[in-house]
């Protein structure tokens, strides 16, 4: 008996004569076999088109290239203010700049795609120690700012701000008003392109009104003024830069 060999099928092949050679079946099984084979890579090759045509590539928004290079601040920095109001000096120190990712929405939505997220922690050095720090967080998204405050009992969150800064307004939870000053001088120090970021009104979630809040910010160095003005609060400061160092 001759044996012929194939992986995982064998097919036993009498004498090669005209009596008991079958070469009909012998061909039928091999064309049978490759025909199968052909057959499920085919399936296989469908199917997973089409498992990958119904997931959207996802796409990342990554934070504007501007926009990471002005306020992207490093453990390191810090800056010093004086309260125009009370002559009280105090103190901001970056502790963190965390990045991060997120994704929004799920594969098959056709909106489906992640961005990422500079997150930079600031804690404020207190005169008066037996008070709760302060916590300043700026959020970079895409191309947009975003400040959040807190005081130590209460957060402040406002609404984000375009960039690049343009002059205008600003309404959603909040009215904010953008308006690019140029030069702005403080404590004898001349900064250039200081952008004013005025929130006239508004209520944050913490149920407190802010009556006129106002950040200045320099491209360079970050936050020269803040105005703080919260009446149901009692927090009332004009903290104006005196001296800094920035690590980015």
């Amino acid at each position: 008996m001759g044996v012929f060999v194939r992986p995982q099928r064998i097919i036993h092949i009498g004498m090669l004569s005209k009596s008991n050679c079958n070469w009909h079946t012998f061909c039928g099984l091999i064309i049978k076999d490759l025909s199968m084979k052909n057959i499920f890579g085919i399936i296989t090759i469908s199917l997973i088109t089409i498992l990958c045509s119904c997931y959207k590539k996802l796409e990342n928004k990554p934070v504007d290239a501007g926009l990471e290079a002005a306020f992207s601040f490093a453990p390191g920095t810090y800056w010093v203010f004086r309260d125009s109001i009370s002559g009280q000096m105090d103190s901001l120190f970056v502790k963190a700049r965390d990045h991060e990712n997120h994704a929004v929405g799920n594969p098959n939505d056709p909106w489906y795609y992640s961005y990422d997220e500079i997150i930079g922690t600031i804690y404020e050095v207190k005169a008066n120690p037996s008070k709760a720090p302060s916590q300043l967080e700026i959020f970079l998204k895409t191309n947009e700012l975003v400040i959040e405050y807190f005081d130590g009992s209460k957060y402040y969150d406002y609404d984000p701000i375009k960039f690049p800064f343009v002059s205008g307004n600003y309404s959603d939870q909040f009215t904010e008003y953008v308006n690019i000053i140029g030069d702005y001088s403080i404590n004898g120090n001349n900064f250039k392109n200081v952008t004013e970021v005025n929130i006239s009104s508004g209520r944050v979630y913490t149920d407190s009104l802010i009556n006129g809040d106002h950040f200045y910010l320099n491209s360079d160095i970050g936050f020269i003024k803040m105005v703080f003005n919260h009446p149901f609060d009692t927090l009332n400061n004009v903290w104006e830069l005196q001296r800094w160092k920035i690590v980015k």
